[in-house]
């Protein structure tokens, strides 16, 4: 196991299509990638703890600057 690490307490809006929002939500970071989102502080175990509270995390969002159109439904 590498380096683990969890934002913790974080606004998480996840990257489904329902756009599920955990808060407090936490995700772990092993190695420089996501291995776990959860919304239970219980079901992480790390070495390192940052706390996000108030903030909004996007887990898996990639490229925050292309210009993207609307979706429409």
């Amino acid at each position: 196991m590498g380096h683990r690490k969890a934002y913790i307490n974080g606004i998480v809006v996840c990257m489904d299509k329902k756009r599920t929002v955990l808060n407090p939500g936490h995700i772990v970071i092993e190695d420089d990638k996501i291995v776990q989102v959860t919304g239970n502080i219980n079901d992480i175990a790390v070495s390192e703890f940052i706390d996000s509270a108030n903030k909004v995390v996007f887990p898996g969002l990639v490229n925050t600057h292309a210009k993207m159109r609307p979706v429409m439904d």
